[in-house]
């Protein structure tokens, strides 16, 4: 049954050969709203109000990320350096996946959006 909100927290490994592991280590944040009436307002709203709550000011450009439809998908910016992406899944992916329903979802890197 629907509706789904799935939120997770943890940390993402990225290659970076400036460190002696080779490595580097993000605290990442990631959700998904599964239902009829997921979009990207509703996204947009649950973004805002994270960000009010940790007392951020951010700013949103149109992204092209594949992995939402076009046109329905932000980079969310914070003092002029991407922290995020959020929108809403592309159909073709949701149709790879089974999901029969709208979804919106995003992520966020917290340690960029925490920095200064």
């Amino acid at each position: 049954m629907y509706p789904h909100k799935i939120f997770e927290v943890g940390k993402v490994a990225y290659l970076d050969s400036a460190e002696n592991s080779g490595t580097a280590t993000r605290q990442y944040a990631g959700f998904l709203h599964a239902d009829k009436d997921a979009n990207f307002n509703t996204a947009a709203a649950q973004l805002q109000t994270l960000f009010y709550y940790l007392s951020c000011e951010y700013d949103l450009e149109e992204s092209e990320d594949p992995r939402f439809i076009p046109g329905r998908a932000a980079k969310v910016m914070r003092k002029g350096k991407q922290v995020g992406v959020f929108g809403e899944i592309h159909p073709e992916a949701l149709e790879n996946w089974g999901v029969t329903v709208p979804c919106a979802a995003g992520e966020f890197d917290l340690d960029a959006l925490m920095q200064g």
